[in-house]
């Protein structure tokens, strides 16, 4: 905003609930008074330092996370006055905010999706789907050719997933972490890096661990990450002992601290131990009846049981008994078979 502009215009201002915002105005001269004003339908009144507002007597208003919905449409300016001042107090030019709900998951489903670009609820028992959660972005129906290396974050109940490969639909480029909400709503958070795309990957302790085939790599503190598609992401990598795992996908047992995932192309159990991030401890084991393949989507739940979807076939397979020396598969269902597929469970 600025002193200049005419009271009359009016500018637009889009901001996701879970967002601060702030409105700065500029004014040449010194020592004047500022008061910020409202406008909720039934015209402006003065605000208060209240609430999610601070800064109401300053040139800066703040309006801080997590926004109230029922502000949507709500309507600010900021009057200016000094003593000095030959003309009367100064309007500026009003803003219209349009707060947009971005909710969290509240863990009422268990397993879900990301397949072929869209997000979808997943009963691994039956192979049933639910609609696609995503929405459109910048008009696009469709906005994701693809998503991967997805986690479910129990810190703020947000999924987060990095964007392979091309996303011109979404206008999102790719190697960029984005926070997901249950309504479908997509905010990117950053650039991972040139090649650090994540293939395979999920959250524990408010970090997201993920690889590309390998090493492992760690963003950490994702849920205080605001909004900036033009920050650069500080990524821990990790060296693994023994073997390089490569992973279609992998999940995290979080009350453990073990990493599980089946090694591309083969029917081989890798388990990471994380809980010491200085010495990473790696073990495998042959899964029985378990097809050597591509497994691109993993689940664990609330009983800590892991299961496993054959991106080829579409096949899910429980994997029973994986702390024993002889781990076995069971196919449960069939789900959809995908190049791209990646499996988000709700940790709660």
């Amino acid at each position: 905003l600025s002193s200049s502009s005419a009271a009359s215009d009016v500018y637009k201002r889009q901001v996701f609930s879970n967002q601060s915002v702030h409105f700065v105005v500029e004014v040449a001269e010194a020592e004047v008074d500022y008061q910020w004003q409202v406008d909720m339908g039934t015209g402006f009144v003065d605000l208060q330092n209240t609430g999610m507002y601070m800064g109401v007597t300053s040139d800066t208003l703040f309006l801080s996370a997590p926004l109230d919905t029922a502000t949507n449409n709500y309507t600010y300016r900021v009057l200016i006055t000094n003593e000095n001042l030959v003309c009367d107090t100064i309007i500026s030019a009003t803003v219209d905010v349009d707060v947009i709900p971005f909710l969290p998951f509240n863990c009422s489903d268990i397993a879900y999706q990301l397949i072929d670009g869209d997000l979808k609820v997943l009963n691994v028992v039956t192979g049933d789907y639910g609609p696609n959660i995503l929405q459109p972005i910048n008009g696009n129906i469709d906005p994701f050719t693809n998503l991967n290396g997805a986690g479910y974050n129990s810190i703020d109940d947000y999924m987060y997933a990095f964007t392979l490969g091309s996303n011109s639909n979404s206008g999102i480029n790719a190697g960029h972490l984005v926070r997901i909400s249950s309504n479908g709503y997509v905010q990117d958070l950053g650039y991972s890096g040139n090649d650090l795309y994540a293939k395979a990957g999920d959250v524990t302790d408010d970090g997201i661990w993920f690889s590309n085939n390998s090493p492992l790599r760690k963003i950490v503190d994702i849920s205080t990450l605001e909004e900036n598609s033009d920050a650069i992401l500080n990524v821990i990598t990790y060296g693994v002992p023994n073997d390089s795992p490569k992973f279609s996908d992998f999940l995290i047992l979080e009350s453990e601290n073990l990493i599980f995932g089946i090694k591309y192309n083969s029917s081989i159990l890798y388990k990471i131990d994380i809980s010491d991030e200085s010495n990473l401890v790696v073990t495998t084991k042959t899964v029985q009846n378990l097809p050597s393949n591509s497994y691109g989507a993993g689940w664990v739940d609330q009983n800590n049981e892991i299961f496993f979807s054959n991106n080829q076939l579409g096949d899910i397979y429980w994997i029973k008994d994986y702390f024993s020396s002889t781990p076995k598969a069971i196919k449960i269902t069939n789900g959809g078979s995908t190049g791209i597929n990646e499996g988000v469970s709700c940790h709660s």
